[in-house]
């Protein structure tokens, strides 16, 4: 396994999270709890204070509400 820089690792979670959300398009309850977890973990990365070089731009919830 490449070890990886702080930043590249928190690169890398924010690709696979909006990746993971948009794949999510079923609305069951399984899909609603991964769905809730990628929307939070991406409220925490907005916080990275690199987060809107990355895209981490816009309204979570708004693009990927929780149902």
């Amino acid at each position: 396994m490449k070890k990886m820089s702080a930043e590249e690792v928190l690169k890398e979670i924010l690709s696979n999270g909006l990746e993971c959300l948009k794949e999510l398009s079923v609305h069951d309850e399984f899909s609603n709890g991964q769905r809730y977890v990628f929307v939070e973990l991406l409220e925490i990365l907005q916080k990275w204070e690199k987060a809107e070089e990355y895209g981490l731009t816009f309204n979570i919830e708004e693009k990927f509400p929780l149902i």
